[in-house]
């Protein structure tokens, strides 16, 4: 077992527990915070289909006590009509301020469930079990929780944290290739952001076909999630130093946007703008050749397939003028100076991203 908990104000910390087998476990480390609380558990129809179950068994509380919410899978549940019937369905169940939300499933049901408890009676405690390596690497700490609007990615959101986090790797037993490239993306990042070993990792563990072995994930999850912890702890709510984690974001959520969340995968939409932030980096003098070739290199593995090239560079740069991060009408960009070293710059113009676009889609997966 490993944990580790991130100080995100004087008097808040969320506590992580990574540990093999946490799911047969849970009444174990949260009996002692939901004891004769409701609990709702907000999961998708898939993780509901496999996991459900053995969760329910495992927290063993009353089913007078237990209201479960499912949502379809995917981001079109990630609106605020949908955090609507949520609400909904607290209310009628009579949930009060001491009553707690469990988020069971990807980044998703994560984003989702934090937004309807930060907003649920101004507030009620919640706890996540992420269930993709995306979300074990990145989503389930920080305290972005959102819902997406016509106008943009995650446009309506805020900063609330939840209280615990249990992530159990055997979770990644279930999910495909696709979705392992995915959350590799965002180890990827965080080794680009603020750790050389970790990227030496993901450099061994790209270079065969992937493997939803638990040994080989381990490392690279608590790796990941101390860069993130790190920096969170500095700036929780981004207004400086935090702005580092969006590297590849940029492009990547006006991507998501573009193509209305249909066409990619989140981690597949960030492979594409974390390699257009290192073309631009590179073009501008601040990555040298050859530390760009390595993390093409790694980033050209994570890539998706063709379609996406077909996207016009006018949706793209259209949907990212509503980038929710914009000042003064300039978006931040973040670039790669080294393997864990990056810098925030505001003058990116848009004959930069159209030629780094350009250059992107000239790698892929068949390039391997």
């Amino acid at each position: 077992m490993r944990t580790l908990n991130v100080h995100v104000s004087e008097s808040r910390i969320s506590r992580v527990v990574l540990e093999s087998g946490i799911l047969h476990k849970v009444r174990h480390y949260l009996a002692p915070l939901v004891e004769g609380r409701n609990i709702a558990l907000v999961t998708d129809t898939r993780v509901s289909a496999l996991y459900g179950n053995h969760v329910r068994k495992s927290l063993d509380i009353p089913s007078s006590k237990l209201l479960v919410l499912d949502v379809p899978e995917g981001e079109k549940s990630k609106t605020f009509s949908s955090i609507n019937a949520l609400a909904t369905a607290l209310a009628e169940k009579q949930f009060e301020r001491g009553d707690f939300i469990i988020a069971l499933g990807g980044g998703v049901v994560l984003d989702l469930a934090g937004f309807l408890a930060s907003v649920y009676m101004r507030g009620i405690p919640y706890i996540t079990i992420p269930t993709t390596l995306l979300s074990q690497v990145d989503v389930c700490i920080g305290g972005k929780v959102a819902v997406n609007h016509a106008g943009g990615r995650n446009l309506l959101g805020q900063f609330y944290h939840p209280q615990m986090v249990l992530v159990d790797p055997d979770f990644l037993r279930s999910l495909d290739q696709r979705d392992l490239k995915s959350g590799l993306t965002e180890v990827v990042k965080a080794a680009i952001i603020g750790d050389k070993t970790l990227f030496q990792r993901c450099e061994k563990c790209l270079q065969h076909p992937l493997r939803p072995q638990v040994n080989d994930h381990e490392e690279m999850i608590i790796r990941a999630l101390h860069v993130k912890k790190r920096i969170i702890e500095k700036d929780e709510k981004e207004k400086g130093p935090r702005m580092v984690l969006n590297l590849g974001h940029t492009v990547g959520h006006a991507l998501e946007t573009a193509t209305d969340y249909k066409l990619l995968r989140h981690g597949e939409s960030i492979a594409v703008g974390t390699l257009a932030a290192a073309v631009i980096a590179r073009r501008r003098g601040l990555l040298s050749p050859g530390t760009f070739e390595k993390i093409a290199n790694v980033i050209t593995r994570l890539l998706p397939g063709g379609p996406w090239k077909t996207v016009p560079d006018t949706a793209i740069l259209d949907a990212m003028k509503r980038d929710k991060k914009k000042q003064l009408d300039r978006v931040p960009f973040i670039l790669p100076k080294q393997v864990g070293k990056v810098a925030t710059v505001w003058d990116v113009d848009q004959k930069e991203i159209q030629d780094a676009l350009d250059e992107v889609r000239r790698y892929g997966p068949e390039d391997i």
